[in-house]
């Protein structure tokens, strides 16, 4: 593959939080690791319907010690960026899509 400089893979939405924030704590070749897990609900007009979408979020490394994500709650309206993955789970047929979250900002209005 040719790297051009201008490729780009950033997901950015904006929506609410239809549940807390997941924390686990996961174990590694290198000890055991904490992870978070969140999603974030948006909604979009298709065909004259309005249809909601849920978009799952995954945090490891720096971010998950961040007070910004300990302190969301249900319903709250955040934006998140991420980098949109794909991970092959245990047992599973296909690659499931994962986005490995990057930012994370509760937007107050």
């Amino acid at each position: 593959m040719i790297n051009t400089g201008f490729d780009k893979n950033l997901f950015t939405c904006e929506g609410n939080l239809p549940q807390d924030v997941e924390f686990k704590k996961i174990k590694t070749a290198n000890g055991d690791k904490e992870i978070a897990f969140f999603s974030v609900c948006t909604c979009r007009k298709s065909k004259e319907k309005s249809v909601s979408d849920r978009h799952s979020f995954v945090v490891k490394g720096e971010l998950i010690n961040s007070e910004s994500l300990k302190s969301l709650k249900k319903g709250m309206r955040v934006q998140a960026e991420g980098v949109l993955t794909y991970v092959k789970r245990e047992g599973a047929k296909f690659p499931s899509a994962e986005i490995q979250c990057t930012s994370i900002t509760v937007i107050r209005k």
